[in-house]
């Protein structure tokens, strides 16, 4: 039972780490709670309070260890927006573009910058990723963000 329960426990956190990489509903974090409670519980019974602590342990040194390879290969800039909106663009403005098309700046995932009549602004993608470098166009305004999907 032992290596079913390491494997769980391998799978678990692959779910969680590939969430944390993604945007959207949360499904795989949900799956990957699911099957780490399932093998706290399962430990549990199998070998009492001393298997809980040492697959908490486990779990926890895994999880340390799984972000600091991720820093280190660089996949943290996978899921973070690394460039800065440096101009404003006011409320009443943003509604007057909607329609208007423009160049993605940077990956949009989901947010992200896009470039509208030489102006910087920081977007939305209406529908999942927008890559660098497609056009786009402004489909809505929404709380004094612009939301954009690819043409």
């Amino acid at each position: 039972m032992l290596p079913w329960l390491v494997v769980s426990a391998v799978l678990g956190l692959i779910l969680l780490f590939a969430e944390s990489l993604m945007s959207g509903f949360g499904l795989l974090g949900i799956l990957g709670i699911l099957v780490t409670a399932c093998v706290f519980i399962i430990s549990t019974f199998l070998y009492g309070t001393g298997g809980l602590v040492i697959a908490a342990l486990l779990f926890a040194i895994s999880l340390v260890l799984l972000i600091k390879g991720a820093a280190l290969f660089g996949l943290h800039k996978k899921a973070l927006l690394d460039a800065r909106n440096e101009r404003h663009v006011g409320e009443r403005y943003i509604g007057d573009m909607i329609g208007r098309s423009g160049v993605a700046e940077v990956d949009l995932k989901p947010y992200g910058i896009v470039s509208v009549d030489g102006m910087e602004i920081e977007a939305y993608a209406a529908e999942g990723f927008v890559k660098k470098g497609l056009p786009v166009q402004i489909v809505q305004s929404l709380d004094g963000r612009i939301v954009v999907k690819a043409e």
